[in-house]
């Protein structure tokens, strides 16, 4: 490069010559000088780039890093059949597969090279254990090809047979930097075998990032000849070129315009060559795209927004049908309970149930203050009596209290739901407490996992304030101290309670607009009477779509926003309410994290304490879950008027079915289908055929 283009001027000084016209010749040799030297410079980074690709080959290794090896076994609609794997190409030809880098670290410094089938010896872990193999492969007298970018996030490359084209191994990297360093390597090691882009029948058919079908070597002569990077650039695309320019900077004239040297022989170089008559169009053994072997390469996404269309236009479809036959049935009077034969008054005992719930807590607390000073033990039995007692009236009072005066189900729900919450929390009061005081009468401190920063040693923790914190906060597992966030958004709470309030309302219009027109009608004709199987079978799949979507509602509603809302108005800071359950692959899964409250005082006070006294786990499971259908059975049939024992059979049957659903999902192998039975049996079948047998049954019981 020539210093004399590019030597510092001081301002004001003007070049030799003199004359303005002077000092504009020399600004336009400064510039052409500048041009020249960044193409210098651009060119002399790819030949210093392919230069290092070329001489790996007498290091330890010729390249190593994470790729994703595409395996053909999980390949299908639901899963991805990339698996991520670290990999090693070693000097001598062969590409080794490990499960971390660190295994490939270790195996590479102490040479290993054992197969698919061996376990390297010399390499260690820290703990001793031999660093595995996953695979190798010899690439030697293998070709590269170049298969684009694949499901939208994947630059795909595969070794194949260059005699019979069967594809030896399918790799791809998240980068397309990383892709073509790993081309230009595999070539290189293959020693002799040009790394060829994918035939296509026009350019503009090619995948979105997918380079040019250009028949070019990877690795051209180095010489100094630009015509060779020409070359070499022409056959990576873009990849080499935008990772060159990266690290060199642009020049630009005065007036910031970007220099163009040679811009144009570089364009005219990429152009494609026109087709002739005898041009060829197969070049290559190539699969369908919808084949088992290339349809989980391809981005499908045409397809699902077809899908996504189509169940708008299909939901659209029936709201307009539903608003012609029925018209607008949402009616907020129907709601609270002012029509249908109810009368105000009647919701009054309800009311005084409510009433009565602080009463309750302050029983509990008076008898715990008591248990904690007392030291009879006929006294301390006497007070445990009187406390069985009173957790006993919060679920029996209001239960008579809805039989006596008839009351309509939805006010009676309500009521029966805030009353078995309440008795789940003072039961959990009682038992963590009376644990506590045991330990505080043997003069024993928890274990260091059992306390927070915070906690309050027994028996201060027996104060109004403790007890009514916890009857607010969003958990039923009493603690003497919980973790607290530092401050209330009001903003944020502000959109919570208004996201509430729009789920409830729509909670209540699909109930009235939908799901009630279709309950009423597959009662009206007494098909169930006549056990008329393809018509009940209608009803139900009828009522399947919008009861999923009142069921969905339901839990975002309740397990999202209104738990959230609470927490954020107590400051509570665990709000880990509920897991991904909508992933769950059998039913157990599925009970297990949809409604984590209620799962961690199963697990709390039925399950741990039933296997401390010796009962098998199956055994702690099953008296689980009819501790769960007894709650089910009067959440149920208690505000229905109706005690037929269907909730209490439905939830006890779930555990045959948590048996079969997970031996299903051991014999199937698929996770996936796991997940799709449990939607089909538990949101498709099982919910929309329970709602029609009450409803059934309720209209024969009152004649409504």
């Amino acid at each position: 490069m020539s210093s004399s283009g590019l030597r510092a001027r001081k301002p004001g000084t003007s070049s030799p010559g003199g004359g303005g016209g002077g000092r504009g010749s020399a600004v336009s040799n400064d510039i052409n000088e500048t041009s020249a030297s960044h193409q210098s410079l651009m060119e002399e980074n790819l030949r210093l780039r392919l230069l290092i690709s070329s001489n790996q080959i007498a290091n330890a290794c010729a390249k190593m890093g994470p790729l994703f090896f595409y395996d053909e076994k999980s390949s299908s609609l639901f899963a991805s059949p990339w698996t991520r794997r670290f990999y090693v190409l070693q000097t001598d030809g062969r590409l080794v597969a490990y499960a971390t880098p660190a295994a490939a670290a270790m195996a590479t410094a102490n040479g290993a090279t054992s197969t698919s089938s061996e376990v390297t010896s010399s390499p260690a872990n820290t703990q001793g254990a031999p660093c595995v193999a996953l695979a190798t492969t010899n690439v030697v007298g293998l070709a590269v090809q170049r298969e684009g970018v694949k499901v939208g996030r994947y630059f795909a490359f595969r070794l194949v047979e260059p005699t019979t084209g069967a594809v030896v191994l399918r790799l791809s990297s998240e980068s397309m930097h990383e892709e073509s360093e790993w081309v230009a390597a595999l070539h290189t090691a293959s020693r002799g075998f040009p790394t060829r882009e994918r035939a296509t029948s026009d350019a503009n058919q090619l995948t979105p990032g997918e380079t040019p079908p250009y028949s070019r070597d990877v690795s051209p002569s180095l010489s100094t000849d630009s015509a060779a990077v020409v070359a070499w650039r022409r056959s990576h695309g873009t990849a080499a070129a935008a990772a060159a320019a990266a690290t060199t900077p642009t020049p630009t004239t005065q007036n910031g315009q970007t220099a163009t040297n040679g811009s144009k022989a570089a364009a005219t170089a990429n152009k494609r060559p026109p087709m002739q008559a005898c041009t060829p169009v197969h070049k290559r053994v190539a699969s369908s795209i919808l084949s088992s072997e290339q349809i989980s390469l391809h981005r499908h996404s045409g397809i699902i927004n077809l899908a996504m269309v189509i169940i708008v236009v299909t939901h659209f479809r029936l709201v307009v049908e539903n608003l012609k036959k029925y018209g607008m049935l949402f009616s907020l009077r129907f709601w609270l309970g002012t029509t249908g034969g109810a009368r105000s008054e009647e919701h009054l005992p309800l009311l005084v149930c409510y009433l009565c719930h602080p009463l309750f807590s302050i029983a509990a607390l008076t008898l715990e203050n008591l248990l904690a000073r007392t030291k009879s033990r006929a006294l301390d039995v006497a007070l445990r009596i009187v406390y069985s007692a009173v957790l006993f009236a919060v679920v029996a009072i209001p239960c008579r209290v809805i039989n006596v005066t008839r009351s309509e189900p939805l006010p009676g729900f309500g009521l029966l739901a805030v009353s078995l919450v309440l008795w789940m929390k003072l039961y959990s009061y009682s038992e963590a407490n009376a644990h506590l005081r045991a330990m505080y009468r043997a003069n024993k401190a928890l274990p260091a996992s059992d306390r927070l920063l915070d906690d309050v040693a027994y028996p201060r923790n027996l104060t109004f304030g403790n007890l009514f914190y916890f009857v607010a906060a969003p958990t039923l597992c009493y603690q003497v101290s919980y973790p607290r966030t530092q401050r209330v958004r009001k903003r944020w709470l502000f959109r919570r309670v208004v996201e509430w309030l729009f789920y409830q309302a729509l909670t209540l219009f699909i109930v009235e607009q939908y799901m009630i027109p279709t309950v009423a009608n597959a009662l009206k004709d007494g098909a169930f009477d006549r056990l008329d199987v393809f018509f009940m079978l209608e009803r139900v799949l009828k009522l399947a779509l919008p009861n999923l979507y009142v069921w969905l509602c339901i839990f975002y509603a309740l397990f999202h926003l209104w738990l959230n809302i609470l927490a954020e108005v107590t400051r509570f800071g665990d709000r880990d309410f509920y897991k991904d359950w909508w992933n769950a692959s059998d039913l157990e899964e599925y009970w297990r994290t949809w409604n984590m409250p209620v799962h961690r005082w199963m697990l709390r006070h039925i399950y741990h304490p039933a296997v401390r006294q010796g009962l098998p786990k199956a055994a702690a499971m099953i008296l689980v879950f009819f501790v769960s259908a007894v709650g089910h059975e009067l959440l149920i049939g208690v505000p229905c008027h109706i005690l037929t024992c269907w909730a209490f059979w439905g939830i006890m049957g779930q555990v045959p079915l948590i048996l079969l659903t997970k031996w299903l999902r051991k014999r199937l192998r698929n996770e996936q289908l796991g997940n799709i039975l449990f939607w089909v049996s538990f949101c498709i079948f099982g919910q929309p055929a329970s709602i029609i047998l009450y409803m059934r049954a309720y209209q024969k019981t009152y004649g409504v």
